[in-house]
């Protein structure tokens, strides 16, 4: 699972855009890095380069670990609140 870590972005003066550029019909949500550790996930800093079609991901975190079938990620949409809103939910508001 990839992530990106949300202080370290904003520190670097990156914005929600650097992250959507070239997956523009992504959505974003948000968790505790927290969360993940007591799911027993690794979290590991793993930044990633320009490409031909992306800008650099500085704030690019790798969550390392299982991640059963049951009940992983129930806990984390639970714990998770929209950055980016899907359509749907959009409208709803």
């Amino acid at each position: 699972m990839s992530v990106f870590w949300q202080e370290f972005h904003i520190e670097n003066g990156l914005t929600i855009d650097h992250i959507l550029k070239g997956h523009e019909s992504f959505f974003v949500a948000s968790f505790r890095a927290g969360l993940a550790r007591e799911l027993k996930q690794i979290l590991h800093h793993d930044p990633l380069d320009a490409s031909e079609n992306l800008d650099a991901q500085p704030a690019h975190v790798l969550v390392v670990g299982d991640k059963p079938k049951k009940g992983f990620s129930k806990k984390v949409a639970k714990d998770s609140s929209w950055v980016i809103e899907t359509p749907a939910k959009a409208d709803a508001v």
